[in-house]
């Protein structure tokens, strides 16, 4: 929903995969073996599939009605890359790190389609500019 003043051309709305900090050790039936085999190309490891939009005060991850609204003011260490948490070859063989950020105590990790072949990746210029700019 836009915020007061707002116009739908200042949201930014996009197909996006995720996975929460505490959900990367336990992802469910299957989604680690199918992250290995599929990628470079497949899937990442991820637990939720929907949108991602963001406006000019927050993060929403849309997952059919399940809805997870992040403020903006809460965003800290927005990056792309591997990190203790989400490793490159224990959770991705892929050669694509996630982007990720923390928020309150919980950090997650998104993927979208990158314009190159298609795949995920976490690298989106256009995202990271509209989750940073407070």
């Amino acid at each position: 929903m836009a915020v007061s003043g707002e116009t739908p051309s200042q949201r930014l709305r996009i197909l996006a995969l995720w996975i929460f900090k505490d959900e990367i050790a336990n992802p469910g039936p299957g989604a680690r073996f199918a992250a290995h085999v599929s990628q470079p190309m497949g899937s990442p490891l991820h637990k939720h599939e929907g949108f991602l939009e963001v406006d000019s005060e927050s993060v929403t991850l849309e997952e059919g009605e399940n809805n997870r609204v992040i403020p903006k003011s809460e965003v800290r260490d927005l990056q792309v890359g591997f990190d203790k948490n989400f490793r490159q070859f224990r959770d991705s063989r892929g050669p694509f790190p996630p982007m990720h950020f923390t928020f309150g105590d919980d950090q997650v990790y998104i993927f979208t389609r990158g314009s190159r072949f298609g795949y995920w990746q976490g690298k989106n210029a256009a995202l990271s500019e509209a989750i940073a700019g407070h």
